[in-house]
C-alpha cells in the first residue's frame, strides 16, 4: 500500500500546505464547515494523497441537538476533519446568525461524486452497511456505472458485537482508500470516531440511508424539495412512524436552540 501517515512527515506537509483553506464556523454548537461541493471532492481527493485517516460528518439539525445532548457526540463533530451542512434548516438558521452558507451538500450526493472520482482517479471503495440485499445491489450499480471502480470489498451492517473486531480488520486488509458506511445516527459517526486510525482508511464517511435509497428501498426527495428545506416532509411520508418519532423530538429543540441563540446576541448587543 505504500507510505502510510506520520512515515513521511516532509510529503504530508507539502500536501497540507497545498490543501484547500477551509473556515470552519460555530453553528448553534456544532461544527460547520464552509465548503461547496467541489471543494468537498478535492478535499477528500487529497486526503487520500495524505494516506492519514480523516472522518468526514453530514450535520443536520438533528444532529445539532443530539450534540446538545450528549457532549461525548459533540465532540466528535468537532474532531472530524471535514464538517459540511446537511440540510435547509441550518443552512437557513445560518443565515439568520449571519453566516454565509456557500452551499447544500447532501451526503448522498458527496457520496456518489466521491465513488465516481474514486473510478477516474483508480482509487478503491469499500462498502459497509444496511441489510445484505441493499449493499450487494448497490455494489453492482455502481460496477455497472463505473467498470473502472475498484471496490475493495463490502459487507452488510448486521454485525454481532463479537463480530466486531473482525468487521474493522476486514476493512483494513482490504487496504481501501474510501469507506461508506451505512449505519444511522449517532452509530456511524461513533463507529468511524472509534475505529478511523485503527482502520488506515483515508476517507471514512457515515451516508445514513443512501444503500437503501440507491438499491430502490427508498427514495431520495426531489431537488426543489430539497432547495426550499422541504426535504424533510418527503422522509416523513416515505417512513412516517420512525422520521416523525425523530422530528417531533429534535424540531422544537433545534428551533429553541436557535431562538436562544437570538435573544443572547440581542442582549449582549444591548
Amino acid at each position: 500500500m505504500g507510505w502510510r501517515c506520520g512515515e513521511k512527515d516532509s510529503r504530508s506537509s507539502a500536501l497540507k500546505d497545498a490543501w484547500l483553506t477551509v473556515e470552519r464556523i460555530n453553528l448553534l454548537g456544532s461544527p460547520i464547515d464552509k465548503v461547496t461541493m467541489n471543494d468537498a471532492v478535492e478535499l477528500a481527493v487529497e486526503y487520500v494523497a495524505s494516506r492519514c485517516p480523516h472522518q468526514l460528518v453530514a450535520i443536520n439539525a438533528a444532529k445539532v441537538v443530539l450534540a446538545h445532548q450528549r457532549p461525548e457526540f459533540r465532540r466528535i463533530l468537532w474532531n472530524s476533519d471535514l464538517a459540511f451542512v446537511d440540510g435547509q434548516p441550518l443552512r437557513f438558521a445560518g443565515s439568520i446568525l449571519g453566516h454565509h452558507l456557500p452551499e447544500l451538500i447532501s451526503g448522498h450526493f458527496l457520496m456518489e461524486r466521491l465513488i465516481a472520482r474514486a473510478a477516474e482517479n483508480g482509487l478503491s471503495v469499500y462498502f459497509l452497511g444496511a441489510k445484505l440485499e441493499a449493499v450487494g445491489k448497490v455494489v453492482g450499480i455502481f460496477q455497472e456505472l463505473y467498470p473502472a471502480l475498484r471496490v475493495a470489498g463490502w459487507r452488510d451492517g448486521f454485525w454481532r458485537a463479537e463480530d466486531e473486531r473482525e468487521v474493522v480488520r476486514e476493512a483494513r486488509r482490504s487496504g481501501a482508500d474510501m469507506l461508506f458506511l451505512a449505519l444511522g445516527t449517532p452509530r456511524k459517526e461513533e463507529w468511524i470516531a472509534r475505529y478511523k486510525e485503527e482502520l488506515e482508511i483515508p476517507v471514512c464517511m457515515g451516508v445514513g440511508g443512501s444503500f437503501d435509497v440507491i438499491a430502490g428501498t427508498l427514495r431520495i426527495e426531489p431537488a426543489w424539495m430539497r432547495n426550499v428545506g422541504l426535504a424533510w416532509l418527503f422522509r416523513l411520508i416515505q417512513e412516517p412512524r420512525r422520521m416523525g418519532k425523530r422530528y417531533i423530538s429534535t424540531n422544537p429543540v433545534f428551533v429553541q436552540l436557535l431562538l436562544q441563540e437570538l435573544w443572547h446576541r440581542a442582549n449582549v448587543d444591548y
